[in-house]
């Protein structure tokens, strides 16, 4: 311990700043006891010096906050515990340690993440997250602890679980400080999600039997359509145990095609980022991770129930029809041969629903690539968006983004398992965007930067930075798409240019479907790469941001002070 003052430097107010091991603390004096902590209020940096004690009880007068003086710890949790020192006081003079009580160690930022996400603390969240970071602990380490966390406490899949999988997806492509947005805005929906609701009720699988795959597959169907819950679940967990060679896949993307288009895509989509999260963490929680999947699988709502696609063309017959078809032409194979799909795209954008659906089912007959087929699919969904005009209402985005999230989802089940099940999602993803088609009416022209700007992006070093100010202008729906393009031009690389994107989704305060549509436009661009079609797909989500920024940015400006008061820097004291 170091001497730091005496008993007699204390004025009326028994409190008094000194640094110390780098940092500004307080010392707070009761009778001949002194107690020492960070002089930073732990919520958003004000200083504590300018608050008072009364009862032991330490306030910060800008929020309100109050801490236990001599632990620092926080009676109004939204605030933080603060750290705090031992102290001495011998011969009149307060020696202090060099070190707080609490080492903050990788397991002591655990612990605090395990507390943000039962309390829903953002403060708490944010820091414990930068804390694990620097502590080099993994993002799939962290992402387990978040997942296990939604997976104990919530019932159903929800968006905090999605932005949890999408964060995982982008990491490799985002840089440091766009890695540590995405992670803490998914760990707070995740424990948005959880707070104020029970404990999901465990089921377990069939004991005792042997069971054929199409028995399960058969069951798994009947359940979901008859919406029983309980029996979905025992047949997916028996399914998930590994006695029998069940496709999992096979049996959650098939379920939720007897369904059309449900939930506009979403449910569809949350099934992939199930299995996506589940393959990123090797499986290691996957018992916990998706019964979570099942109900939104059993409560699924699909077009045939509603009248969308009823109206005024009939779309649900055609569909129902197409996939006996699919289903009689499919064919599962390592190599396909090099179809002729020259015509798909001028289909796809076509006004005859039953001419698309023909199309693609001939091109199925001729054994062309099913992945090829979804890719285009992706991409004319994806020039929805880049040709969305003005005169639409901000609310109509909703419809192209659902089918480009479904869309990409489809590209991606496929992917990851050719079979029946996924194929049949060729049908719908098809129809959706053949249903937004009014929505490019006007068509918007794909944006042509002048060659000035694409140099301006090759000379500027903080090129980054001058497209994201793009977005502090309201609706900056051309101008913003148009920077992505010449940026692109200018020789940014993919990664760079999927970081600008989400860099800009996350600073925002959106919902997920703005996260949502740059995750799918970052798997496109990379199945696209080196082509002209990846501008129309980095168009479609810069357009798509670019309509509903800017926003207040709060939950950014939290994570930027977390991050501060972190690295221990001051925030708003005075010079010392």
């Amino acid at each position: 311990m170091n001497q730091v003052a005496l008993l007699s430097d204390f004025d009326e107010s028994n409190l008094k700043t000194i640094r110390h091991s780098n940092q500004t603390l307080l010392l707070i004096k009761e009778g001949n006891t002194v107690h020492a902590v960070d002089n930073r209020c732990p919520h958003m940096g004000f200083p504590l010096s300018k608050g008072t004690v009364k009862d032991g009880i330490l306030t910060c007068h800008w929020h309100h906050a109050r801490f236990d003086a001599q632990s620092g710890c926080a009676f109004d949790l939204f605030a933080d515990d603060i750290p705090s020192y031992d102290v001495k006081v011998e011969g009149g003079g307060v020696f202090i340690s060099d070190t707080p009580r609490r080492k903050p160690t990788a397991s002591y930022f655990r612990e605090r993440l395990e507390q943000g996400l039962e309390q829903n603390i953002s403060i708490t969240l944010y820091k414990s997250i930068i804390g694990l970071l620097q502590s080099e602990t993994s993002h799939l380490e962290i992402a387990k602890q978040i997942a296990e966390f939604g997976s104990r406490n919530h019932e159903t899949w929800s968006d905090g679980m999605t932005t949890l999988a999408m964060t995982v997806n982008l990491w490799s492509d985002l840089k440091e400080s766009t890695r540590l947005r995405a992670l803490c805005k998914a760990a707070k929906q995740v424990a948005s999600n959880c707070e104020n609701r029970p404990a999901r009720r465990e089921r377990h699988a069939l004991e005792g039997g042997s069971f054929e795959e199409a028995q399960l597959l058969g069951w798994f169907s009947q359940w979901t359509m008859t919406r029983h819950r309980d029996g979905a679940e025992r047949t997916m967990l028996t399914a998930l145990e590994g006695k029998e060679t069940i496709s999992l896949s096979k049996m959650l993307t098939g379920a939720l095609h007897n369904r059309v288009y449900s939930s506009t895509g979403h449910d569809f989509d949350f099934v992939n980022k199930a299995i996506e999260l589940d393959s990123a963490l090797a499986g290691e929680i996957s018992k916990d991770l998706y019964p979570l999947i099942i109900p939104v699988i059993v409560n699924a709502r699909g077009e045939e129930e509603k009248s969308g696609w009823r109206s005024p063309i009939d779309l649900i017959p055609i569909i129902q029809e197409a996939e006996g078809r699919l289903e009689n032409a499919w064919s599962e194979s390592i190599q396909y041969p090099d179809t002729d799909l020259s015509q798909l795209r001028k289909f796809l954008q076509g006004e005859d629903p039953q001419a698309i659906i023909d199309h693609i089912l001939t091109l199925v007959e001729s054994k062309a690539d099913p992945k090829r087929i979804a890719k285009e699919i992706a991409y004319v969904a994806a020039l929805r968006l880049a040709q969305f005009p003005e005169s639409n209402d901000v609310a109509d985005w909703f419809a192209p983004v659902h089918t480009l999230n479904f869309a990409n989802a489809v590209y991606q089940s496929i992917s990851r398992n050719p079979n029946l099940e996924s194929a049949r999602g060729l049908l719908p993803a098809a129809l959706s965007v053949f249903q937004d088609r009014y929505l490019n009416i006007p068509q918007v022209n794909l944006p042509n930067p002048s060659e000035e700007l694409i140099a301006s992006y090759q000379e500027n070093s903080d090129w980054h930075h001058k497209l994201l100010d793009t977005l502090n202008e309201k609706r900056s729906w051309k101008l913003f798409p148009e920077r992505i393009v010449a940026a692109h031009r200018a020789g940014k690389s993919l990664s760079e240019l999927i970081d600008a994107l989400a860099s800009a989704a996350l600073r925002e305060d959106f919902d997920f479907h703005k996260l949502q549509s740059v995750e799918a436009a970052a798997v496109q661009a990379k199945v696209w790469k080196g082509t002209v079609e990846v501008e129309g797909i980095l168009a479609g989500a810069a357009r798509h941001l670019a309509a509903h920024a800017p926003t207040p940015r709060g939950q950014s400006n939290m994570i930027d002070i977390a991050r501060r008061l972190q690295r221990g820097e001051k925030l708003y004291e005075e010079a010392s």
